[in-house]
């Protein structure tokens, strides 16, 4: 019986520990993204546009999520945070960080 108990709980606790691990997008690393005109691939769960504030906002001549939905053209503010589930991007000015999808 108390071994049961005990498996339950180590249950439990690993599935509290996963999905707070999911929600922490910076501790799965990321892709620095900075050359024009270049694809790039993979799984992404965010991604931050650099820059400062007076700075042109990012447009993304190419974004996928993982659905299909295509948000090529979308703008994005210096400094701003953009959340999804990304398989393809390309950007045309500044650069952006996209943070790996867990």
């Amino acid at each position: 019986m108390a071994i049961n108990f005990f498996n339950d709980i180590m249950k439990f606790l690993s599935g509290v520990f996963k999905k707070t691990h999911e929600r922490d997008f910076g501790l799965q690393g990321g892709t620095y993204i900075g050359t024009f005109d270049v694809i790039y691939t993979g799984r992404w769960q965010a991604i931050k546009a650099n820059g400062n504030a007076g700075d042109p906002a990012l447009r993304f001549t190419l974004l996928t999520t993982a659905a299909g939905d295509d948000m090529t053209g979308f703008r994005l503010n210096p400094g701003d945070i953009l959340y999804g589930d990304f398989t393809e991007i390309r950007i045309d000015s500044l650069g952006a960080y996209a943070y790996f999808k867990n």
